[in-house]
């Protein structure tokens, strides 16, 4: 029996820098590919809800568009509520980001009308998106975060549109915001109205009709002198 034991062997720093790159390396990859298949749950999530809407949507659905096992759905979000959230999360910052990057395009006073041509656009491109806010509503009277999400959003739209009708000139912040709430009515009435009765008939300018009334109520900003109340 030997007592002698060989040295273990020392590594350099070299070899240590080189073996911490290649496992943040390794960590990287994994990140990303744990990413990438997150967002694929949640794409395939959102396309499974257009299709089917709310109620019918389910775990074993979104898994089978994703092309993921189920345990791979329920590792990244635990319950159909967390995809939900999440999904109605990002789904609200694209349409707020994507509104208000259009209109902030065109000179101020003129941009909330910008904003309607967006809007009528994104309806134009998507129809589905009627029902999706319609399921949005739904959901948020049962789940709290939904509805902080969904009052956030609203909260930060209404100061935008405020803001921009206070810059066209000729009306107090308190009377812009109460003609700011009256846009935001119009905006959620289009979306109920084609939910029930579909999209607007053969020679109904629903877009110009929308406009025109907008355009009369921004036009009286400067008929008549604020009276800072």
């Amino acid at each position: 029996m030997t007592l002698w034991k060989p040295f273990p062997k020392i590594r350099t720093v070299v070899q240590v820098e080189q073996k911490s790159e290649f496992v943040s390396s390794r960590a990287a990859v994994g990140w990303k590919r744990s990413e990438d298949r997150r967002q694929r749950i949640l794409e395939a999530a959102e396309s499974c809800l257009r299709a089917r809407g709310l109620h019918q949507l389910n775990i074993r659905e979104i898994a089978r568009a994703a092309g993921v096992s189920l345990g791979s759905v329920h590792y990244y979000f635990p319950s159909k509520q967390h995809i939900l959230t999440e999904l109605y999360q990002g789904f609200v910052k694209r349409m707020s980001a994507a509104a208000r990057s259009g209109a902030s395009t065109v000179p101020a006073g003129d941009r909330v009308l910008a904003f309607l041509d967006d809007y009528f656009d994104e309806l134009a491109r998507d129809p589905s998106l009627c029902q999706v806010f319609a399921d949005l509503w739904d959901r948020a009277a049962e789940d709290a975060s939904l509805r902080q999400l969904l009052s956030s959003h609203y909260r930060a739209f209404l100061r935008w549109l405020t803001k921009e009708i206070v810059a066209g000139g000729g009306v107090t912040p308190r009377e812009a915001r109460k003609r700011a709430e009256m846009v935001v009515a119009l905006v959620d009435g289009v979306k109920v109205q084609r939910l029930l009765l579909g999209a607007p008939g053969k020679g109904i300018d629903q877009r110009r009709a929308c406009k025109e009334f907008v355009g009369k109520l921004l036009a009286s900003n400067r008929k008549q002198p604020a009276s800072g109340k």
